[in-house]
């Protein structure tokens, strides 16, 4: 009886220090206003940025969103990519799209939705009063480890390639809750690295470049094998082979390879040693230190698409004696993607801010002098995409060249594999749905994967950053073998140039049967603009007209954008449009853009 005494005792202790720790952390709320008053009376959704503020003192700043006239949701205010403020984003339905890059979030969980968000939001307890009193949590809820507790996992999961595709699906493995093995195996010499700073910011060294560190991998016990170039996948005995003749057996595989730059043979970059490609970590460290040490003063770029115009307009702080553009033809720089209105603008923005010039036509010859290239003569032609008779020769010289042409995918290994016959004459690899490909069983991610778009039964392949972090959080959850995720993102990029000009949606087969132009890009380095195939608006790009491009990526998905008509007639009030987009448009996406 004593002994029972005691234990009972014991147990009224323990529900004093539960109620005790229960009484502790119970939340302090902070009155933020009604919500007529917060949101005009007028909005029946959207996202508002508050500050919390307790005795006079801002303890935190929250976005709120209200879904519904009574439902309000709070969350951390910044993107979790590079700190845009989300308040200036989209608001669909329970997501918020931020302004910038086009991540998007659930503002019920935080949860990224769409790349390029690197981790969730932090989300926060609200009530509603009866009388329309939204009062909200000072501290972030806790969010749950999900690794914690969960069972033990004797499968092992096996990533190839190091990009972004590769890196976010760990990512997500292990914030899932995937407690097995997990290799990440990657043929770069660094960790993961934010590749889209390579031509925005060329001077920064690899520490600033890599998305996680060391210890981050070994906290998450992602195993990385650096340097470890695949060159073999058999299918049937679920096992990759590496260069170095090292082997792994796999439960799943995720084939992420990537691809390189493609080369010029007469100005190959392992030949000359002032030639660059940008594609990895050390790519542009010399040509930033020439840079800055005055040795570089005349530089030219073999190609005027995104990479080099980004690096040209980074450059521009230099003083430079000649910057010099070498193109196909004689079109603007990236009309072919954005139209000529919009490419005349880039063309005028880096001739007036960078004394650039364009030289339309190809190389005739290359002079170098003690392993560099000293001028480059250039075949001039002049003339349409079409092209006319060579005219003329130039000589250019030059201090550094950048060659940046395009890419080669990372598949070679697989091009006399049976379980890969499907591959196509470029090296892509056709996948469902759900990203995996269905000959081998592999997932596929990135730019080596083939995918189906919007439903449509011609497939893609996309090469930007938050397509393939996105295939990456894809492939993920359906390598853990849960409910079946498909991939439903709406392609978004972004380039940073005088300016950022920001471009969603996709174009099937390349070019658009029309193009609305709202603005004058030419005269005021702004516009919207709607890329039109069969009818429909499928593609948007704007520069300074935030936050329409994220307006638009929600309205493309939703399949919702302005019909040609209404945008002829200067419908372009994208933002407005999202806020009446009903909710079944919202629980039809899936299947619309799956095609199931």
């Amino acid at each position: 009886l004593k002994q029972a005494f005691v234990v009972e005792t014991m147990s009224d202790e323990n529900k004093q220090q539960d109620a005790s720790e229960q009484q502790e952390q119970k939340p302090e709320y902070c009155s933020v206003g009604k919500v007529d008053e917060l949101w005009d009376g007028e909005a029946s959704s959207g996202s508002k940025q508050v500050d919390l503020v307790v005795g006079g003192e801002a303890k935190a700043t929250v976005l709120l969103t209200k879904t519904d006239e009574k439902t309000v949701y709070a969350t951390s205010h910044k993107c979790t990519h590079f700190g845009a403020p989300l308040a200036k984003g989209a608001t669909s339905g329970c997501r918020v799209v931020c302004p910038w890059h086009g991540a998007a979030f659930n503002v019920k969980s935080g949860d990224v939705e769409d790349a390029p968000g690197l981790a969730a939001l932090d989300t926060y307890d609200v009530r509603v009063t009866d009388d329309g009193e939204v009062q909200v949590a000072i501290q972030p809820r806790k969010r749950r480890n999900k690794l914690e507790g969960a069972a033990d996992d004797d499968r092992t999961f096996l990533i190839v390639g190091g990009g972004a595709a590769g890196f976010i699906a760990a990512k997500t493995l292990r914030e899932e809750g995937f407690n097995g093995r997990v290799v990440l195996a990657s043929a770069d010499e660094t960790l993961p690295i934010d590749r889209t700073k390579l031509s925005k910011a060329a001077h920064l060294p690899v520490d600033k470049l890599v998305l996680r560190d060391v210890a981050w991998f070994k906290e998450q016990r992602i195993e990385v094998m650096l340097n470890h170039e695949v060159t073999g996948i058999d299918a049937a005995a679920k096992k990759a082979t590496f260069k170095d003749g090292t082997t792994i057996e796999y439960s799943e595989v995720l084939l992420a390879t990537g691809s390189r730059s493609r080369q010029l043979p007469e100005l190959d970059a392992a030949k000359f040693s002032n030639v660059f490609t940008v594609r990895g970590a050390g790519d542009t460290t010399e040509l930033a230190a020439g840079l800055e040490s005055g040795k570089i003063k005349n530089v030219l770029f073999v190609g005027a698409g995104f990479i080099n115009l980004e690096l040209g307009a980074w450059m521009s702080k230099y003083d430079l004696d000649s910057v010099t553009y070498l193109t196909r033809d004689a079109r603007a720089p990236l009309q072919n993607v954005l139209g000529e209105q919009v490419g005349q603008m880039i063309k005028a923005q880096h001739e007036n801010k960078n004394d650039a010039q364009f030289l339309a036509g190809s190389i005739a010859n290359v002079n170098a002098a003690d392993g560099a290239v000293t001028s480059v003569t250039i075949s001039l032609k002049s003339g349409d995409d079409q092209g006319d008779e060579k005219a003329s020769t130039t000589d250019v010289s030059v201090d550094a060249v950048v060659v940046a042409i395009g890419a080669v995918l990372n598949t070679e290994f697989l091009r006399d594999n049976a379980a890969f016959s499907d591959m196509d004459k470029r090296g892509a690899l056709p996948v469902n749905g759900f990203l995996k490909h269905l000959q081998s069983g592999a997932f596929v991610a990135g730019d080596i994967a083939s995918f189906p778009y919007l439903g449509a039964s011609d497939m893609v392949r996309i090469e930007h950053w938050n397509v393939a972090q996105q295939h990456g959080r894809v492939a993920a959850l359906n390598m853990m073998g849960r409910s079946p995720t498909p991939f439903t993102t709406v392609p978004f990029f972004w380039s940073g140039q005088y300016g950022s000009i920001r471009y969603c949606g996709h174009v099937a087969g390349g070019a658009p049967d029309k193009i609305i132009v709202d603005g004058e890009p030419l005269k005021d380095n702004k516009f919207a603009a709607f890329y039109i195939k069969n009818g429909k608006a499928v593609a948007f790009a704007s520069a300074g007209r935030d936050p329409l491009a994220a307006a638009a990526t929600e309205l493309i998905r939703l399949d919702a954008m302005p019909s040609v008509s209404d945008l002829e007639g200067g419908d372009v009030g994208l933002v407005a449009r999202l806020a009446k987009v009903s909710p079944d448009a919202h629980r039809s996406c899936v299947t619309r853009m799956c095609g199931f």
